[in-house]
């Protein structure tokens, strides 16, 4: 089995919470390169970090709440890229594949509730007719918690918010794409060491 592998923290802001009908805005992304030593531990690598800002086309459509939250404003936005060249930006930027096997892409997409941002994502591209090469494999910091702290009498939920503040993370900016994004993959590496030794959060 490969003991090193591609991970892309992802978190993304939308205008809206329907993919069908709402746009793309926002893409914080983290590329990090994890690997198992010997030792039964891992360490990571920071191989990329950025933020995408998108253009919505269909402005009227956004929900007013989803912008405020984001803190959305034509002045933020006024450099941003357009829908199709953003989306082929963070296409580039999200596959990894190997010239033996150029079908397939190696990099694995994390984050938090990430089943959305995925969603989105695709739908995206398929709306703008950009052929990808997603990876169906995804890490997803939520479904890992459930797990990991299913029944702690000390966890109000299994939200960004209440993980960061569980694993003492902070997260400056939250509700914007890149910050988010940083405090999903912090979040992820401190699960892996409560995997390992839970006591060290003992109620």
């Amino acid at each position: 089995m490969d003991k090193i592998r591609e991970i892309n923290f992802i978190d993304a802001e939308f205008t809206g919470l329907n993919p069908f009908k709402h746009e793309l805005v926002e893409v914080g992304l983290i590329k990090v390169k994890q690997e198992l030593l010997p030792d039964g531990t891992y360490a990571f690598e920071e191989l990329e970090e950025f933020e995408l800002k998108l253009k919505p086309e269909r402005l009227e459509d956004a929900n007013p709440e989803s912008l405020e939250i984001f803190g959305y404003s034509e002045e933020r936005w006024a450099d941003a890229y357009s829908q199709y060249d953003g989306l082929l930006y963070l296409r580039e930027r999200i596959t990894q594949v190997d010239d033996d096997d150029p079908t397939t892409n190696w990099a694995i997409i994390g984050g938090h509730n990430v089943h959305n941002d995925v969603i989105f994502i695709l739908t995206s591209f398929n709306r703008h007719g950009i052929e990808h090469k997603m990876n169906k494999y995804i890490v997803d910091t939520h479904s890992m918690a459930s797990g990991l702290l299913f029944g702690r009498n000390d966890m109000k939920s299994l939200s960004l918010s209440s993980l960061c503040e569980f694993f003492e993370v902070k997260n400056e900016n939250a509700h914007t794409a890149l910050s988010d994004a940083r405090a999903t993959f912090e979040v992820y590496k401190k699960m892996l060491a409560y995997a390992a030794n839970p006591n060290r959060f003992a109620d």
